[in-house]
């Protein structure tokens, strides 16, 4: 009787583990923060799946200004484009946009034949969104710039505290964050 009772318990708390980690993991749209020195919101970014493509929409946000803009999006986190520190290649990231100064957002739709043949709903691919921001006085100088990666939304999270399920830090000597997406 004793044993039947610890199964049932390990198979619910399985069943609970396994709801949970589902419900954490992005699938279809998610919408985060993009973390400028680590610790800063400078921006916003939504992803979402429409139909067989990846739209991918990221702005600045407090008076913030985009300069550049990187995405990267993967099967495997092994296949970023990374140095041989371990730090992003921001410069082979297949999807980016240098721009003049702007609070316009950046809006960008990839097929899923772009990123990896075969992929479907249902896959997980793993997205990194780099961005490089300005912040400007009064008189319109820039008195403030960082680079920003997308991470999780900050209602709920901040720096500092353990990632929730799907979002990563590269082990590099820079900062670098990536999440998961389910398409």
């Amino acid at each position: 009787m004793r044993k039947r009772t610890l199964m049932v318990l390990v198979s619910a708390a399985f069943l609970l583990l396994a709801t949970n980690l589902a419900s954490a993991q992005p699938q279809g749209f998610y919408s985060g923060t993009i973390w400028g020195g680590k610790a800063l919101r400078v921006g916003l970014y939504e992803v979402q799946t429409v139909g067989s493509s990846l739209y991918i929409k990221v702005w600045p946000i407090r008076g913030w200004e985009m300069v550049d803009v990187h995405i990267a999006i993967v099967t495997d986190p092994n296949d970023f484009p990374l140095n041989n520190g371990g730090n992003p290649k921001l410069n082979e990231f297949p999807w980016r946009a240098s721009m003049a100064p702007t609070t316009v957002p950046y809006d960008i739709t990839i097929p899923f034949s772009s990123i990896a043949p075969g992929l479907t709903t249902g896959d997980t691919v793993y997205i990194m969104i780099h961005t490089a921001m300005v912040l400007r006085d009064g008189a319109g100088y820039v008195i403030q710039d960082e680079t920003g990666f997308g991470g999780p939304c900050g209602t709920s999270w901040e720096p500092g505290y353990a990632f929730p399920f799907g979002f990563y830090q590269l082990a590099a000597a820079r900062w670098a964050w990536y999440f998961a997406f389910i398409l």
